[in-house]
């Protein structure tokens, strides 16, 4: 399921839950073009969170998403999304939001962003709003093709 790193003391369920501080510092690494690095994917946008996954209840209208619609997710704020092995990774200040790939049920794209949904229903949805969500459904589609010429060449 979806990981918060930190080091606040919460409840085992909590966690899963809900995003906790971040301690550790990271340096930053020379900057190269995107397009230079494998698998990677960066992008930054603003997090919300469907905790009662109201999202799924859309029936696949996901393109006409109303304000109203808004309005029951929780804002968590100005995000980065990337692409780690095996997994997305939300950061936003000191919170990190980890979701594996074998623990995801899907990804719905839309023109504003993305929607990464948990397989468990007891974890909220990820909605991820940038202005490059184009970006976000050609990495994924390069990562699925990339998997599928793996397997058969097995």
């Amino acid at each position: 399921p979806p990981r918060a790193h930190s080091t606040d003391k919460r409840s085992a369920d909590s966690a899963a839950i809900w995003p906790q501080k971040q301690s550790r510092v990271e340096t930053a690494r020379p900057a190269q073009p995107l397009e230079s690095q494998v698998n990677l994917l960066q992008l930054s946008g603003t997090l919300l969170l469907d905790h009662k996954r109201h999202l799924l209840a859309r029936n696949s209208h996901y393109s006409n998403l109303s304000m109203d619609f808004f309005a029951h997710l929780q804002r968590i704020g100005p995000a980065n999304l990337r692409f780690q092995p095996n997994e997305f990774q939300i950061l936003c200040e000191n919170q990190v939001f980890t979701y594996p790939l074998a623990d995801l049920d899907q990804i719905i794209f839309q023109d504003s962003g993305a929607a990464l949904v948990p397989v468990s229903a007891q974890l909220p949805i990820a909605v991820f709003l940038c202005a490059d969500a184009a970006r976000i459904k050609a990495f994924v589609r390069d990562r699925s093709r990339q998997g599928l010429e793996k397997t058969q060449l097995a």
